[in-house]
């Protein structure tokens, strides 16, 4: 602690640990203000997060050798990844599929330990964390290229409108809800930096996805007979893309444009 002060001068300090060091981070902060080894006002902050278990509940551990490598860990996930891609997409070339399914793979590790509350039991399941249903990386990731999708087959079928100068016009609930959740990113990333607390942002993505779902299965936007409303519609998909590729950019995870 004396030896960041005296390099580094920082305003804050965040030391991240297993929860089991609580207490010994909570007397060290302590002693460390009380013999002024730190300037006063500076932030000390100890985040804890809690033990990750396979799929039976037993606790990873490298004393005893369960703790698999990180590379291994993620050349598997993109292993696993590889056999949805090819299945989704048996005429994408190899190179191009070995590329997204280390995309997705990635992403899908990350998302996993970064959507939790870190001090909760993680269990890890190679089902879930690959997932294309529920609160996964590959959920949020084919959200987005669905949408990517959805504005480009927008461009081929109008190719006389253009969505991105369209006013949006929230009419309908379905579409105020939409509205509001993508205005809510800003105070939702502020809050997770101030707390360190990255699940904040995964948990908002996954509502943001949701609240799009249930606005694309009501609501056409290709078939809106008003063109006023389809290229407003278009507009609005194209602010949730933008926010979910933002969003899963500040979690270490990349948006594809297909999947």
């Amino acid at each position: 602690m004396e030896t960041r002060e005296k390099d580094y001068h920082p305003a804050k300090i965040v030391i991240v640990t297993d929860d089991r060091q609580i207490p010994h981070f909570q007397q060290l902060f302590a002693i460390t203000e009380k013999l002024g080894l730190v300037t006063p006002g500076t932030d000390l902050v100890h985040v804890a997060f809690g033990t990750i278990t396979d799929e039976n509940g037993h606790p990873f551990s490298t004393r005893q050798g369960g703790m698999p490598k990180l590379k291994e860990l993620l050349d598997e996930a993109a292993s696993r990844a590889l056999a949805i891609v090819r299945e989704k997409n048996p005429d994408l070339p190899d190179a191009d599929a070995r590329a997204l399914a280390e995309t997705i793979g990635i992403g899908a590790v990350k998302y996993s330990d970064l959507a939790m509350d870190p001090i909760t039991t993680i269990r890890f399941s190679w089902d879930a964390v690959l997932s294309l249903q529920g609160n996964s990386g590959p959920y949020l990731q084919y959200a987005h290229a669905r949408i990517r999708s959805l504005l480009a087959k927008y461009a081929e079928t109008f190719p006389g409108e253009d969505w991105r100068a369209a006013p949006i016009r929230p009419d309908d609930p379905l579409e105020r809800a939409l509205a509001r959740r993508i205005l809510a990113f800003p105070e939702t990333v502020a809050s997770a930096g101030a707390k360190c607390r990255p699940n904040f942002v995964a948990d908002y993505l996954f509502g943001l996805a949701q609240d799009y779902s249930s606005f694309y299965q009501k609501l056409s936007v290709l078939k809106a007979e008003d063109p006023a409303v389809r290229a407003g519609r278009a507009r609005l998909c194209a602010a949730v893309a933008s926010v979910l590729a933002r969003g899963l950019a500040l979690l270490g995870i990349r948006a594809p444009d297909r999947m």
